[in-house]
């Protein structure tokens, strides 16, 4: 009951809105605060009880078992449960969903979609708990769609702006051609009778792993589909934070290490998951040095970062790559959320020096004035990025970055001595001109 809890508490919330809405014709922010800070706290206490046991005693907790279609060799049911790979996750997902309820609660106070945004976040909590407690692939890809549904509806979510429904679009298209892997490795299984998720199985088609890694790529944002992620950045910061941030791009990654575990990662898998993962790497890193926007900086980053999942998930490390998405998840989601504040301050930061223009540089020859923008983009890089196989490649890019800023101020002050001494040639220098010199 407890395990059944953490399921049970936001689908509770969601359909309290839903029907306090149809009843009085409107539901107030505050029943709406407080429906959401109930159900994520209730959530919160049992997936931690939840974790705790299943570390103690090392068992599977079967939460929920309901058949959905009789077919006439199976049943294709809805089956969720709680073992050591996915407690972490629930657990994650469940104290991450309440800090981003809590900050979205204050965030979007008086927004005409008030309403809107917390029945997409409750439908898009049940997809992750779908996904992360899902005992087999069909389970999964349910949660999968209810993902991808609503993060298509909340890039859109500020729908008078054009370009926030274009690229809602292309988010919306990626996921229906990558989607599609999802959907042939669930039904592959089904023929096979192996969808639901067991000890491992020695002699699964190979085509299933392929066709979860296409999946994987797609909604992990990795190359050649991560072309959507900085485009997704238009929807609000609360959900940019919970699904680019923090949990809806890491159900890739989660997806192959199910797969890992129990259809195996035959030696192609591994070479083109590696391959994927390490041009992802360079590409978000070297991308990303060139961005003028926070949240755009940050999706790059995220996508670097992923890919370096997939590595680890390829050479075998699951352990690690675990370890990975809890400090990158809590990392990143922190960031999204203060990067409004963050942004705000550095805006006021250079109002007071009188600058018209923000510089978003990671180096600039005048530190004092750059600390807003060193500080985020050392914090964007992520803490186990300095340890990346990119460690050479970041510090020679940093050299080089530091070289043109100190040859371009140098050429701009010789270029305006130049200039000076072209335009008023007989006249000498004043003292306050050499000093400004």
């Amino acid at each position: 009951m407890i395990a059944q809890a953490i399921v049970a508490a936001p689908c509770l919330a969601l359909i309290s809105i839903i029907v306090t809405r149809l009843l009085f014709h409107g539901v107030s922010e505050l029943f709406v605060k407080r429906a959401v800070i109930t159900s994520q706290v209730i959530s919160i206490i049992c997936a931690a009880i939840t974790a705790l046991q299943v570390f103690w005693k090392g068992e599977t907790i079967p939460v929920l078992h309901y058949r959905l279609l009789s077919l006439s060799t199976q049943d294709l049911t809805f089956s969720l449960r709680i073992d050591s790979t996915s407690a972490l996750f629930v657990l994650i997902s469940c104290i991450l969903g309440g800090i981003v309820g809590i900050f979205a609660s204050r965030y979007l106070h008086r927004d005409p979609g008030y309403l809107r945004f917390f029945v997409l976040y409750h439908v898009f909590l049940l997809g992750v708990h779908a996904i992360f407690q899902g005992a087999g692939l069909p389970t999964i890809y349910i949660g999968w769609e209810l993902i991808g549904l609503t993060s298509a509806l909340l890039i859109s979510f500020f729908a008078y702006r054009r370009q926030t429904v274009s690229n809602s679009l292309r988010a919306f298209w990626a996921y229906r051609v990558t989607d599609s892997g999802i959907l042939i490795a669930t039904l592959l299984a089904m023929h096979e009778h192996i969808d639901q998720f067991g000890s491992a199985i020695p002699h699964a088609p190979l085509l299933i792993p392929f066709a979860c890694l296409l999946s994987a790529v797609g909604k992990s944002a990795q190359f050649p589909f991560g072309y959507w992620l900085p485009r997704a950045m238009e929807g609000p910061t609360p959900s940019s934070a919970i699904f680019y941030g923090g949990l809806s791009v890491h159900a890739g990654m989660y997806l192959m290490i199910r797969v890992s575990e129990v259809y195996g990662l035959p030696l192609p898998v591994q070479i083109a998951m590696a391959a994927i993962g390490l041009v992802s790497v360079w590409y978000g890193t070297a991308i990303g040095r060139i961005q003028s926007d926070a949240k755009s900086l940050l999706a790059y980053a995220s996508m670097a970062q992923l890919g370096l999942m997939f590595i680890e998930i390829a050479c075998g490390f699951n352990n690690l790559a675990i370890f990975h998405f809890v400090s990158h998840a809590m990392l990143r989601t922190y960031q999204l959320l203060n990067a409004s504040s963050l942004l705000h301050d550095r805006y006021a930061f250079e109002h007071v020096l009188g600058r018209e223009q923000v510089v978003f540089h990671p180096i600039n020859t005048d530190r004092e004035h750059a600390q807003y923008a060193y500080a985020f983009w050392e914090s964007a890089g992520g803490f186990l990025g300095r340890f990346s196989l990119l460690n050479l490649v970041e510090t020679i890019a940093y050299a080089v970055r530091g070289f043109e800023e100190y040859l371009s101020v140098t050429l701009l002050r010789f270029s305006r001595v130049l200039n000076f001494y072209f335009n008023h040639p007989t006249k000498s220098i004043p003292r306050h001109r050499q000093e400004i010199l």
